[in-house]
């Protein structure tokens, strides 16, 4: 259960049950919180349900006439769930013989510790008792399989989650489609072009877009000729664009907006650029990777399970933007060096294909419904 929104974790989901429906053994539906499909031509297979998600409550009784008839009717053998909100409407019709999974996309801050300042805090008050609701109402009833998509997401749900989830925990990396993004050509930088960079996110806080304008100004002092690309939308979009247009960098950073055809972007670039000082885990990078673009990033906690310092391209833990220039100037200048880490990075995502981690969650599944 999700939503289908443009994201990390919705890409994920897609195509991980584009992975699962190439078993026959395998029947798949998803249940949608809310109806905003944004997968329309690659879900256009899948059996989708509208849950017709309403906002739960503590305070009354929670109901969902059609998650209620989807369990009497498809009588599932595993619930695996992509939001904390879907975690609530697991709750309220639960059945020993259905095995439970919640997929940790991140550090749900919803799942927090009580700490002395939560009593100060409206939010994180009201997320601990939502915490407690679920500990009561389902975690101690129906044992629940939680997955992490890091190793810094693992350590944080081992830390806040109760015993019996804890020791139910396991770190599985996201798979995709190594071959959609696959780039087949010899990568190389030519002095003489236009260094093409790319940039693809939401425009939200964590993702740090205008860190880019601070690294554009600082790569203006050692190149003529660059173009940061940035794909996306978001709440700090327009932000960004009068900051762009405030140091005048309207000609070498430019916004495109939310693109379709992300594949075609990493073709025609030459080096990624991720500025997110939060990185759950960074599909973005392996999709880049596959296409033969080095990765120059900001240490986003999460994404350091993909990022190998100098092999795969550059990941950086203070955000300084001389230093991200500096970077992105060496792979500039360097031929052996862009090309090194070019061949490595395509070879190194191919790890991460789809085929490979889809059969990883079918052991998962297999041995949990065993338990």
């Amino acid at each position: 259960m999700t939503d289908l929104g443009r994201g990390g974790a919705e890409r994920f989901l897609v195509d991980h049950c584009m992975g699962l429906s190439g078993y026959p053994d395998i029947e798949l539906k998803v249940g949608l919180l809310y109806n905003d499909n944004q997968y329309g031509e690659e879900s256009r297979d899948f059996d989708l349900v509208d849950l017709e998600y309403k906002t739960f409550s503590l305070f009354r009784k929670n109901e969902n006439k059609k998650y209620k008839e989807l369990l009497i009717e498809y009588k599932p053998d595993i619930i695996h769930s992509n939001r904390y909100l879907a975690e609530f409407i697991t709750s309220y019709y639960l059945d020993k013989n259905i095995t439970y999974v919640c997929h940790g996309h991140d550090n749900m801050i919803e799942l927090d510790i009580l700490r002395l300042t939560t009593f100060f805090n409206k939010n994180r008050l009201l997320n601990f008792i939502e915490k407690l609701y679920l500990y009561i109402y389902k975690y101690s009833k129906v044992n629940t399989y939680f997955i992490a998509n890091s190793q810094h997401t693992y350590d944080y749900y081992k830390k806040v989650l109760p015993f019996r989830q804890a020791n139910s925990l396991v770190k599985m990396d996201y798979g995709f489609q190594y071959e959609r993004f696959f780039y087949p050509h010899h990568r190389s930088i030519q002095p003489n072009k236009t260094l093409r960079i790319l940039n693809v996110g939401s425009f939200s806080r964590k993702k740090n877009q205008n860190f880019i304008v601070d690294i554009a100004l600082a790569l203006k002092k050692k190149l003529n000729t660059f173009e940061i690309h940035l794909l996306g939308q978001g709440e700090l979009y327009e932000s960004v664009k009068t900051r762009i247009k405030n140091h005048q960098l309207e000609d070498c950073v430019i916004l495109h907006g939310v693109a379709y055809n992300v594949q075609d972007w990493y073709k025609e670039s030459d080096i990624y650029l991720h500025t997110a000082y939060y990185e759950p885990f960074g599909l973005v990078f392996l999709e880049a990777m596959a296409s033969g673009l080095p990765v120059v990033c900001l240490d986003g906690k999460g994404n350091r399970d993909i990022m190998e310092d100098g092999k795969n391209g550059f990941i950086l833990t203070e955000q300084h933007a001389d230093i991200f220039a500096e970077r992105i100037f060496n792979l500039y200048t360097d031929k052996n060096l862009y090309s090194q880490i070019s061949i490595y990075a395509q070879g190194y995502a191919k790890r991460f294909d789809l085929k490979l981690k889809t059969k990883e969650f079918v052991d998962f599944y297999t041995s949990i419904i065993g338990k």
